[in-house]
């Protein structure tokens, strides 16, 4: 790709088929999955607020694009009340020589580039393997990413959260995303499951 950083958020729902339907699907968004996107979910307000600042950290320092997203309707028009991250917090927590080098990758007659360019087979493919360490690096960047948020506000996210209310070896394993996490939590607590965890 052109690792081009940049952060798209979306609130996911269902393609428009027979009728319409805004409520908990994510269909639009799994349509881009082979797009060269890394794609990160949110669960609830407070976690949206937090992965916008989050993606767009983790875009500057990998310059892989980012999609964000969260349950259309479900949590992208929740009225909640949410903690603010701080715009001194947000300048402490930007990699402002990332921006910086973004900035001087434009396009400009001062310092003029070619892009764009048609290539045989075995050089395009040689170029977008080149892309590959870039994607390679993503999730240490992600993650250390969510250290840094964590430090600056104390509130903690994984790339992969792991939840069980029992036993410490269940024999199911519930994987989701969206504001169905919050649901299945919940369930496995109440019904106090040994066998099922979340992830």
């Amino acid at each position: 790709g052109e690792l081009l950083p940049t952060v798209i958020h979306v609130a996911a729902r269902a393609l428009t088929g027979q009728a319409l339907s805004i409520y908990g699907d994510h269909s639009d968004v799994m349509l881009v999955r082979s797009t060269g996107l890394a794609m990160v979910s949110s669960f609830t307000v407070q976690e949206a607020h937090d992965m916008a600042i989050v993606t767009q950290i983790a875009t500057l320092t990998s310059r892989v694009p980012f999609l964000h997203f969260m349950d259309g309707f479900r949590t992208s028009h929740e009225i909640n009340k949410i903690d603010l991250v701080s715009d001194d917090i947000l300048r402490e927590l930007m990699p402002w020589d990332k921006v910086e080098e973004h900035r001087q990758r434009a396009l400009s007659p001062l310092h003029p580039s070619q892009r764009g360019t048609a290539q045989s087979p075995d050089v395009f493919m040689q170029m977008a393997e080149s892309s590959n360490t870039h994607y390679h690096s993503v999730n240490l960047i992600f993650e250390q990413a969510l250290v840094d948020f964590f430090r600056t506000t104390g509130r903690q996210y994984r790339p992969f959260e792991y939840h069980y209310f029992g036993s410490s070896d269940p024999r199911i394993a519930i994987v989701t995303m969206g504001s169905s996490v919050e649901v299945f939590k919940e369930t496995l607590k109440h019904i106090k499951s040994e066998q099922a965890c979340v992830i």
